[in-house]
């Protein structure tokens, strides 16, 4: 998938139009039962944030958990290369909304024999440096429970999390769960959504907006 950041979490779906320092909540006309969940800037928000404030433009790699030996050390090397946020894929055996590279690499690290659980415990106390948001599938959430798996990130130190095949109007449930946990679940946004659509999202994303550039 591309991605072309449009906003951060809480703010307008235009780039150009001001963001606040706090997330919004939902607006009460807007019809929708959105969810309770914390307002305040998390640490993967806050970095971001504080990197555009001073004026730059934010690093935000993805690397495949558990791919290859020294993968922990990889994430420290590029957290080290200046990294604001490194995005860790959790691998699944049907990734179908990533293309063919990190398909392949899901393939090689489940061969490998990573699990979510694995994953995880190596990212506990590696001390990376920079905000982890994990990228995995929603069918690995739900098979380990949403509260355990929203808990285990936290005590991995892991600050967000991407489930790109959770959909809006199925997402309330995890949203609150995350929030509880301390995550911030950074929502997707297709280039073919119309504006109301792209508004809610803002809304309810935290941490940042993950903008799909290609549609397929």
């Amino acid at each position: 998938m591309g991605v072309e950041g449009t906003c951060l979490a809480g703010g307008k779906v235009r780039g150009v139009e001001p963001l606040g320092p706090w997330r919004q909540g939902r607006r009460p006309d807007d019809g929708d039962p959105g969810v309770s969940t914390d307002r305040r800037t998390g640490p993967l928000e806050a970095a971001l944030r504080a990197r555009r404030d001073a004026g730059g433009k934010c690093l935000v790699p993805y690397l495949t958990g558990g791919l290859g030996g020294d993968w922990v050390e990889t994430i420290q090397a590029v957290a080290a290369a200046g990294a604001d946020v490194i995005e860790v894929g959790i691998p699944f055996s049907d990734p179908v909304m990533d293309g063919p590279t990190i398909q392949a690499a899901n393939e090689l690290a489940l061969g490998a024999g990573a699990t979510p659980t694995s994953i995880l415990d190596s990212l506990r106390g590696a001390d990376v440096g920079v905000p982890l948001a994990v990228m995995t599938y929603y069918n690995i959430v739900y098979r380990m429970g949403l509260k355990r798996f929203a808990e285990t990130l936290a005590e991995a130190g892991v600050s967000g999390c991407i489930l790109p095949d959770l959909p809006l109007e199925e997402a309330d449930p995890w949203l609150e769960i995350a929030a509880a946990a301390g995550v911030e679940s950074i929502l997707l946004a297709a280039p073919t959504a119309p504006e109301e659509r792209l508004s809610r999202i803002c809304e309810r994303s935290r941490g940042f907006v993950y903008g799909v550039g290609l549609l397929g």
